[in-house]
């Protein structure tokens, strides 16, 4: 999920790229397993339980990892990009950003988790999306507070 945002790692170390690419690697990676592992997991089964979910923790991990499997269409495309960015000498190309990509995966994780939650914790789709919104409701409000 993180290889789009490399290019800011990139930026920091204008003298060596691949000091900026082995760091950005490193730091997003660390982040990311802290927080798909930890931090969505308890905040998404915290607020089931507000809603009388059955599911326990282990199998909401499980739900948050299947609902990244859409990501992983990032790296595929940026594998793919790989030879022509060695061979064009232009970075910019493993940095894919398209919108509608990012839309179409988006779209599919929400389904996958939407679909997850509601198997495990045994309510409607319905409860599970109002369990994703007030997930993503917090996770913004956090993510305003420590920008700001």
């Amino acid at each position: 999920m993180g290889i789009s945002h490399l290019k800011k790692y990139l930026g920091l170390f204008d003298d060596s790229k691949l000091a900026g690419l082995l760091v950005g690697v490193v730091t997003l990676a660390l982040a990311g397993i802290i927080v798909i592992r930890f931090v969505l997991p308890l905040t998404y089964w915290g607020v089931g339980k507000i809603f009388k979910g059955e599911a326990n923790k282990t199998q909401i991990q499980l739900v948050v990892a299947y609902s990244l499997i859409p990501y992983l269409i990032y790296l595929a495309i940026g594998l793919i990009l790989i030879i022509p960015a060695v061979i064009t000498q232009n970075l910019d190309l493993l940095f894919y950003s398209h919108p509608v990509t990012y839309f179409v995966v988006w779209i599919l994780a929400i389904r996958n988790l939407t679909y997850g939650l509601s198997y495990f914790n045994k309510f409607s789709y319905g409860y599970a999306l109002l369990t994703v919104l007030i997930t993503a409701g917090i996770a913004e409000l956090v993510r305003m507070i420590l920008l700001s």
